[in-house]
């Protein structure tokens, strides 16, 4: 949202509209699906760079992209990506200080912690399992369990019978 743009084609994802918006042209959202939009927007008739009336996008509540004195408290939708992911977030307008740096987390490799460091949308994913033990005592553990590192602790050993089992 309020990315500056020239056609359709510079807009992320399809439904999205360049749109004039206080006299500049920005990527309004497709907000046809379910009406919402980001706080500081609101979902309704657009203007696009060719002067057609478009149906359906987000754009600021305040009429305009920048940071002025009456957006003051607009926020605008923002990421930080590198490597691990891309983490979303937002910027906000102060009147006397212009737009703040985006509040998105840097992602990172995800660790057992109970956050999603690389902001998949998953929480301590693919840490991978320990196996402890051998024969009846073999256990295969999870890394990491609702954020927290685990154990392998092999099951306790009963005297050896004759099963064709390593009981001990």
């Amino acid at each position: 949202l309020c990315e500056a743009c020239v056609s359709d084609a510079d807009c992320p994802y399809p439904g999205d509209r360049c749109i004039l918006v206080g006299g500049l042209s920005v990527c309004g959202r497709d907000c046809s699906f379910d009406g919402t939009c980001p706080e500081s927007f609101t979902c309704g008739d657009a203007v696009g760079v060719d002067g057609a009336l478009l149906n359906t996008q987000c754009q600021p509540k305040s009429g305009t992209c920048e940071c002025t004195a009456e957006s003051a408290g607009q926020t605008l939708p923002c990421e930080v990506s590198n490597s691990f992911g891309t983490c979303t977030g937002v910027k906000t307008c102060s009147a006397t200080e212009g737009y703040s740096a985006c509040n998105a987390r840097t992602p990172s490799e995800e660790s057992c912690n109970g956050i999603d460091d690389d902001c998949d949308g998953q929480i301590d994913e693919d840490l991978g399992e320990t196996m402890c033990g051998v024969g009846a005592c073999a256990v295969i553990v999870s890394n990491c369990a609702n954020g927290v590192p685990q154990t392998c602790v092999p099951r306790m050993g009963s005297p050896e019978v004759c099963d064709e089992v390593d009981n001990d």
